[in-house]
C-alpha cells in the first residue's frame, strides 16, 4: 500500500514539472556552459559566420572601391570631355594623331584594313638622320638641322640607323622596332605587300598595281598625268627624294625630291649583304613596288607601323 502510495507521488512529481516554468534544464544553454555546436558548413560558402564576416567586409570594401571608382571616373571624364591629350605642350587628338615621347613630336595614323600606319614619314633627329635641303647654299643638298623641309618630308635615314642595327627579319610582324617610336615597329616586306593589296584588291604583283595611285598625296609630286594622287586611304606618301651613296662624303648628294619617295623595309637583299629591300613610288607611275637594290648607306624615309595589342 505504502509502496503504491510512493508510485502515484512519483509519477505527480514528473507531471508537475513536466508542466511547470521551470522545464527541463538544457546543459548547452545554461550560463557558463558551452554554446551548442553549429552544424559544419563548407568554407566561403555563404551562411558560415567566417563567409560572412569576411562578405560583410568585402561589401565594405566594395563601397570604398566604388567610392574610388566614382573618383576615378570622374577624372576620367573630364579627360575625355577636353577630347585632346597633351605631348610635351601641345595637344592631340589621339582618335587620329599619336605622341612620339622621345622628342614630343606628333604623329598622324591612319587604319587601313586593320594595320595601322604612321601617315606622315618619321622625322626623329638622329645623328645620322638628314633633311634634305635643296638650297643653294648646301652643296651637299642636305643638312642635320630639323627644318621645314623635315615637317613635310620627315627625315632620310641609312638602312643600319632604320633598324638601330637590329638583325634583318622577313616576319609578318615584323618584330623589329628600330628607329620607330616606343609601341610601333619598321615593316617588313610582307605588310607592305599586305598595305598594297588593301588598297587595291586587283593587285596582281608589285610591278601591275593601283596602290601607288591611291597612296600617294594629292599634291607635291613632279607634274604628270600619274603624279599626283587621290590619297583615299590618307596614307599621304609624299616624295621625299633621297641621299646617295657612293663610298666618299664628297660624292653623296641629296635628289629626286618631288618625283620619288623610297621607304626602308626589315627585310635583307638576296642580291648582296650590303643592299636591303625598299618599296618606292614614282612621280610617273601609279605602281607601290618594291627593290631588292638599295645600298645600305644610302638614305631612304621611314614609315612605322603600330604593334598588335
Amino acid at each position: 500500500m505504502n509502496g503504491s502510495k510512493f508510485t502515484i507521488f512519483a509519477l505527480c512529481l514528473v507531471l508537475f514539472l513536466a508542466c511547470s516554468d521551470v522545464g527541463v534544464i538544457d546543459p548547452y544553454t545554461r550560463a557558463g556552459a558551452p554554446t551548442a555546436p553549429e552544424t559544419p558548413s563548407s568554407s566561403g560558402e555563404p551562411g558560415s559566420s567566417s563567409s560572412s564576416s569576411a562578405g560583410a567586409s568585402s561589401s565594405s570594401s566594395e563601397a570604398s572601391s566604388s567610392s574610388t571608382g566614382s573618383s576615378s571616373s570622374s577624372a576620367g571624364s573630364s579627360s575625355s570631355n577636353s577630347g585632346s591629350s597633351v605631348c610635351g605642350t601641345a595637344s592631340y587628338e589621339p582618335t587620329t594623331h599619336f605622341c612620339d615621347i622621345r622628342d614630343d613630336k606628333i604623329y598622324k595614323w591612319v587604319d587601313i584594313k586593320g594595320q595601322i600606319w604612321m601617315a606622315e614619314n618619321l622625322n626623329y633627329q638622329l645623328s645620322g638622320g638628314y633633311c634634305g635641303d635643296e638650297s643653294s647654299s648646301n652643296r651637299f643638298g642636305y643638312t642635320s638641322a630639323n627644318t621645314e623641309i623635315c615637317d613635310i618630308y620627315g627625315r632620310l635615314y641609312s638602312w643600319p640607323e632604320a633598324m638601330n642595327n637590329s638583325e634583318a627579319s622577313s616576319d609578318n610582324p615584323s618584330r623589329v622596332r628600330g628607329v620607330c617610336p616606343y609601341g610601333w615597329h619598321l615593316p617588313s616586306d610582307a605588310e607592305w605587300e599586305t598595305l598594297g593589296k588593301s588598297v587595291d584588291p586587283n593587285w596582281i604583283s608589285e610591278t601591275e598595281n593601283f596602290a601607288g595611285a591611291k597612296l600617294k598625296t594629292k599634291d607635291g609630286w613632279t607634274a604628270h598625268s600619274l603624279g599626283n594622287s587621290t590619297d583615299e586611304f590618307e596614307f599621304s606618301a609624299r616624295p621625299g627624294g633621297y641621299i646617295t651613296n657612293t663610298g666618299s662624303w664628297s660624292g653623296e648628294s641629296f635628289s629626286r625630291a618631288g618625283d620619288y619617295g623610297a621607304w626602308w623595309t626589315t627585310n635583307q637583299s638576296v642580291y648582296h649583304e650590303n643592299y636591303a629591300n625598299c618599296w618606292f613610288m614614282e612621280y610617273n607611275s601609279k605602281n607601290l613596288s618594291y627593290t631588292i637594290h638599295c645600298q645600305k648607306g644610302e638614305k631612304h624615309s621611314v614609315r612605322c607601323v603600330k604593334d598588335g595589342e
